[in-house]
């Protein structure tokens, strides 16, 4: 979680910049939640938000992973994708109190901080 360097820390800090920056009703936010739960709704909004045509996806045939870069960063299977887009319930896979640490910190769900207006899909 290190902010300066941190394989989660700095795209999160990142973003919280962006977020709260003047800029960022230039930003578009796809909670993984949304993508999972109902993929081609939350894609349709996308393209539109982004003034793109449509483009039929296969959501039954999303196969992808990146085995060489994943074992350089040492956590074989980040990238990896099933083949199916859906939603599984899943248990934190980190210690309890690490997990309670950043748990309230999801500033991009809780409206009352969404200032700037930036366009979740």
């Amino acid at each position: 979680m290190n902010s300066e360097s941190g394989l989660v820390g700095l795209p999160w800090s990142t973003l919280r910049e962006a977020w709260f920056s003047y800029v960022a009703n230039r930003l578009i936010v796809v909670p993984f939640e949304h993508l999972t739960r109902e993929p081609e709704k939350t894609l349709r909004t996308l393209y539109a938000e982004l003034g793109e045509p449509w483009f039929r996806h296969d959501f039954n045939n999303a196969v992808y992973d990146q085995p060489d870069y994943d074992a350089l960063l040492g956590m074989p299977g980040l990238h990896k994708v099933r083949e199916k887009v859906e939603y599984q319930e899943r248990r934190p896979c980190i210690p309890p109190d690490i997990f309670a640490k950043f748990a309230g910190t999801s500033f991009w769900t809780k409206p009352e901080l969404n200032t700037r207006g930036v366009r979740i899909v």
